[in-house]
């Protein structure tokens, strides 16, 4: 099973859906380690010494309206 790590930003709201869906799945928090805060590079280095893939939500711009 793939091991994830939820980003600080990542909503917890879908975290909590799929575990509800799957309990069994290993999903950690950034926060739940003492990494908030910390820049991209250290939280990569520690997911990639955990064998763990780093889950992110990126927030795209809105389109803009066409009048």
């Amino acid at each position: 099973m793939i091991k994830l790590l939820a980003d600080e930003n990542f909503d917890n709201t879908i975290v909590r859906g799929l575990f509800h869906r799957n309990s069994a799945l290993d999903i950690v928090r950034v926060q739940d380690f003492g990494l908030s805060g910390e820049d991209n590079p250290t939280v990569l280095e520690w997911a990639a010494q955990e064998g763990r893939v780093r889950m992110m939500l990126l927030q795209l711009p809105a389109m803009p309206t066409i009048e």
